[in-house]
């Protein structure tokens, strides 16, 4: 008995062991496959690069969410956001340390680029000045700008509808530059400020009559700063806002190492960071490509309305023709019959008729022959003979012989 159970002991601790054994394995080849060894996407010299160099330090934007934002609590920052996950699978996939340098604003973390003291910066526009001291990876990050109105502000359709009015920019943000060299022709007065939050508050305050930034950072902030009386009014007439890796442009081999691990990630790890992060709510008013969408919708509706009004109309109207045609037939034997009844001539009531040689008194009390009488009142027409007992009474010897040549 004892050694019974001494034997069951030892099969379950193998089988347990076993167990941990296979799920290890498991969990290490999902490593594996969510992250692809460095030497699998590097070549000899690139990986020997990396040796050399195992801390990347990164200027971050402190505060533009949902791509990247910096908390601090008391001394202690946490890097956030869309970027911060693209940061950590680079970590993974290279084995180095990306390094944040903290307790800078972006400006001053570009000023550090251009002395080569930050060495990636892993989410911004390319713009020409960008381009003098930075290389750039392809854009990975990709989002329209749209307009910020109020609820009850009036309708703005496009960028052409904000003119005379006031528009909060984050100053030396990409659409600001965008705004100050290549759309300097629209005609609205401009008010810088320091993040996009700041632009959200000045729009739902009334110090902005709107505001422009990318849709996935204007969703975010809206909601993040439960702000209910503003909306995005229109999506704006600027190019879209590409977001990509600067990298200083003296380390030309880490660029094409950031591409390479950039390139590595797949579809369903890209949408896993944006569920993550981007919760977009587009709820525009209502702008000319919406309006024509509609128009055309309800034009082409009114069309066969009033074609089948058209239609129904000139059936009625032939309807109405061929009624009146009948009707006009019809009146026109109406009156025929009319007519022909005044034409009829009837007898009728007591004719006064002597009774020997049956003459009528008329009422002008003249005495008519009978047939003459009726002739004058009614259609009737005479013609004479004699009856068989006149004949016989006239003409007694020939009565007999002429009789008997008469039909029966």
């Amino acid at each position: 008995m004892h050694q019974t159970y001494i034997i069951y002991t030892i099969r379950k601790m193998i089988a347990w062991r076993v167990f941990i054994l296979v799920a290890a394995l498991l969990v290490q080849c999902a490593e594996c496959s969510a992250t692809p060894p460095s030497q699998e996407i590097l070549n000899q010299v690139e990986r020997d690069w990396l040796a050399k160099h195992p801390t990347i330090r990164l200027g971050v934007g402190v505060a533009f969410p949902p791509y990247q934002w910096v908390e601090q609590d008391h001394n202690n920052y946490t890097f956030k956001g869309v970027v911060s996950d693209y940061v950590k699978i680079l970590e993974a996939r290279l084995k180095v340390k990306m390094e944040v340098v903290y307790g800078l604003n972006f400006n001053q973390a570009l000023k550090l680029g251009e002395k080569k003291k930050i060495d990636l910066f892993p989410c911004l526009a390319q713009t020409p000045d960008r381009l003098e001291f930075l290389s750039f990876t392809r854009s990975y990050i990709s989002y329209p700008s749209v307009i910020i109105t109020r609820e009850d502000a009036p309708f703005i359709g496009n960028m052409s509808d904000l003119d005379g009015k006031k528009v909060s920019l984050v100053k030396n943000q990409f659409i600001y530059s965008l705004i100050k060299t290549k759309y300097s022709n629209f005609n609205f007065k401009i008010i810088e400020s320091e993040n996009a939050a700041e632009d959200i508050k000045a729009v739902s305050f009334g110090k902005a009559d709107a505001c422009l930034m990318d849709l996935g950072v204007a969703s975010y902030l809206i909601q993040k700063l439960r702000i209910t009386n503003l909306k995005i009014a229109a999506p704006t007439e600027l190019e879209k806002i590409e977001l990509a890796m600067g990298v200083r442009n003296d380390w030309p081999i880490f660029q094409k190492i950031i591409q390479k691990t950039l390139d590595s990630i797949s579809v369903e790890e890209r949408e896993l960071i944006n569920q993550r992060w981007i919760k977009l709510k587009y709820e525009p008013g209502i702008s000319p490509e919406i309006i024509i969408k509609w128009a055309s919708t309800i034009g082409i509706f009114i069309i066969f309305v009033l074609s089948v009004l058209f239609f129904w109309n000139r059936s009625l109207q032939h309807e109405i023709v061929t009624r009146k045609k009948i009707e006009a037939e019809r009146n026109k034997l109406i009156t025929e019959l009319h007519k022909s009844l005044q034409e009829v001539k009837t007898l009728q009531g007591f004719l006064p008729i002597c009774s020997k040689c049956r003459k009528i008194r008329k009422d002008s009390g003249y005495w008519q022959q009978i047939e003459t009488y009726i002739q004058e009142h009614t259609d009737a027409k005479f013609t004479h003979g004699l009856c068989p007992d006149c004949m016989r009474e006239i003409y007694p010897s020939l009565a007999d012989k002429i009789l008997k040549k008469l039909p029966k």
